[in-house]
């Protein structure tokens, strides 16, 4: 899991994926639990045989990877769809809450380069909107640089709606 949220940081979404992928065929129950070992080999186990340990920081990594490769955000920037992975195409994600108090809402479309992002923040701030890719158009309302939206004002309990161009939604 800490390899899935590493590459997400790194904005590399196919091998967060990919990492994904592993562990969902090796160290995922039927139950959605995520276990410290191959749950169908039952190598090791705590009680000699029974079934292997429950392990919660993976079921939490999990959506922090999930999360970390749609939004991400620090102190005065939003980051969207960073680490998109090419298996995802389209699709749409609503209410992802940054450590700096905005909530995010995405909805994204591959074959039209079109994301439609919604920001609401808990209080007053300046943000810049970054994204994976040059921005080609957008109806923002603040000025676009590069694959940046810059100095979106964001009023307390407001919400900021905008779609976005992009020259490319993939790396």
């Amino acid at each position: 899991m800490h390899t899935a949220i590493i590459m997400a940081a790194w904005r590399d979404g196919d091998a967060a994926f990919e990492t994904l992928t592993r562990l969902s065929g090796s160290c995922l129950g039927s139950n959605l639990f995520t276990y410290h070992n191959d749950w169908r080999d039952m190598g090791l186990t705590l009680d000699g045989g029974g079934a292997p340990p429950f392990q919660i920081d993976a079921n939490m990594g999990w959506t922090a990877a999930v999360q970390n490769m749609l939004v991400s955000g620090t102190i005065g920037r939003e980051n969207v769809l960073p680490a998109l992975p090419s298996h995802w195409r389209s699709g749409e994600v609503s209410g992802i809450c940054s450590p700096v108090g905005i909530s995010t809402s995405v909805r994204w479309d591959a074959a039209r380069r079109m994301v439609e992002v919604e920001l609401a923040s808990d209080r007053d701030q300046v943000v810049d909107v970054r994204f994976r890719a040059r921005i080609r158009s957008t109806a923002a309302p603040a000025r676009f640089e590069g694959d940046t939206v810059r100095g979106l004002r964001l009023k307390s309990n407001r919400s900021v709606q905008f779609r976005v161009i992009l020259e490319r939604l993939f790396a």
